[in-house]
Order: structure tokens, then sequence, then C-alpha cells
């Protein structure tokens, strides 16, 4: 008898086993499905400086900074994992983004972005005016401009404001600004924040308010870095939370820690973030 050939053996399924023939199917089926996830993830891009990296923290710089934590976070919910990309740089403010054109376009131009979420300079949407930044109007000016740029690829972008957070009650800005402490700066910061998302039709994220609340509720967790304004990882985790809660509109608590996070802080994060976003919802 003459031996089958190969090309016989798989243009006859007869003479395949059913057991390869399970393993070959679900191959296929397992590809298919992973070509799919891949097709259908999201395209996140993050702008906006050493907040948004999670500079001075080994353990969230390692995990390419808070957009890094929030793909975790959404993949460990159920969801795509995200593609995310960072345009930042320290120290720069939006404006700054723009005016290096180069590195701008090129990120402007990388993927067909399904949303973009803008973390301004810490105290550009405050009084601050100790020769440094201070000036709402740059950031509306430059969150508009920005806002025009990504619509104009694609009228249902969705557009995100980071909403950053005060520095810790001990930091030298509380010698000359913000008299009211931290009180005070956390206020104008939420402000500044609110008043551009509703100029440019943007969400706010209140990862700023999660902070003052956190502070408030359980002061001995440290969200602060040595340098008393820079994340810690506890408080880049935390951003990453309410971060994810606002994008996904979804619920935070069980999710799982990240990094040295433990199991306690992780829940207590969880609750301040899920409290945040949803006491930010009820207000609109």
């Amino acid at each position: 008898m003459i031996k089958q050939t190969l090309r016989q053996r798989f243009t006859n399924p007869g003479c395949i086993k059913p057991s390869i023939m399970l393993f070959l199917l679900s191959l296929l089926l397992s590809c298919g499905l992973s070509l799919n996830a891949q097709d259908k993830a999201p395209h996140y891009l993050f702008i906006g400086n050493s907040f948004t990296i999670g500079s001075g923290d080994k353990n969230t710089t390692s995990l390419n900074g808070v957009p890094g934590m929030v793909a975790l976070l959404a993949e460990a919910g159920g969801h795509v994992k995200p593609d995310v990309m960072k345009c930042t740089q320290a120290g720069y403010s939006l404006q700054d983004h723009l005016n290096n054109t180069r590195k701008w376009e090129a990120f402007v131009d990388k993927r067909p972005w399904s949303a973009v979420v803008l973390q301004e300079y810490s105290t550009l949407p405050t009084s601050y005016d100790n020769g440094e930044k201070g000036d709402i109007e740059t950031f509306v000016k430059s969150a508009k401009q920005m806002e025009s740029i990504f619509e104009s690829q694609d009228p249902d972008i969705k557009i995100y404001l980071f909403q950053t957070w005060a520095r810790e009650k001990t930091h030298h800005i509380y010698h000359r600004n913000f008299q009211g402490g931290p009180e005070q700066m956390f206020k104008e910061v939420r402000e500044g924040y609110q008043r551009v998302a509703k100029e440019i039709g943007a969400t706010l994220i209140p990862a700023g308010d999660a902070w003052e609340l956190s502070i408030k509720t359980r002061p001995e967790l440290n969200l602060y870095l040595h340098d008393r304004y820079h994340a810690s990882t506890l408080g880049s985790y935390l951003n990453a939370l309410v971060i994810y809660a606002v994008v996904y509109d979804a619920d935070p608590r069980g999710l799982p820690p990240l990094a040295t996070v433990t199991a306690d802080e992780a829940t207590y994060l969880q609750n301040i973030a899920w409290q945040t976003v949803s006491k930010s919802a009820e207000s609109k």
C-alpha cells in the first residue's frame, strides 16, 4: 500500500486522530482570539511630566509609570490590556510639550489614539507666584490647542484631565504661597482643573481629591516621596486606581496590589479611589 503524503493527511480530516484534530483547532482558536484581542486593544496616550512618569520611585518607573499601572489594573479588571504610551518630560507643562514640535508631532501620529490623558505642571492651575509657573490661562490655552489637534484626527476621541495634588504640609512652598496650607493648594488645583475640563469638554480624573481624602482619613499612609511632592509607590497606585475607575467607568475595589503595595493598603486605597470617583460623578 502506498503511504499517504502529508498533504493527503491534512486534506482528509478523517486521517487525523481526533486528539490531534482537537489540539490543532484549539491552537487556531487561541491564536485567533489573541489576534482579535490585540486588534481591539485601546490606545491611550498620557501627556505630562514627572507626576505621570512616577519619577523618583523605582517601583513605579519599572512598571512604565502610572500609565503602566493603569494597563495592569485594566487587564486584572477583565478588560483587554490597553496599549499605553507616555509623552512625558520632567518639569514640562502642556505648553512645553507643544513647543517641542518634533517630539510632540511624532507622538500625535504614532497611533490612532482612543483617548488622551493630559496632566499639567503642578502649580500652573494655581495662584503660585514665586517666579515660577502659576498661570491658569496658559493651562486653558494649551489644553484647548491639544484638544483641537486630537479632535481633528478623530472627533470621537476622549480627552481626560489628570488632576494632580498639593505638596505635603511641611513643604517649603507654603512659606510664601498658599497661606491656607495644603487645603488651599488642593482647592486651587481642583478648581483650575474643573475650569479647564468644563471649557474643553474633557472628563476630569480627580486624583488630587483622592489624595486629599486619603491624607485626612489615614495620614500615616505616606503618599509622598522624601521630596514631599512627588508620589511614592502608594501615591502612584492611588493615581492609577482613580484613572482606571474614570476611564473604564468601573469599580476598582477588588483589584490586585501592585509593586510593594500590601493587600491592606490596596484595599484602603481602592475604597478611597471609588469613594472619590463616585462623589465626583454625583456632583456633575
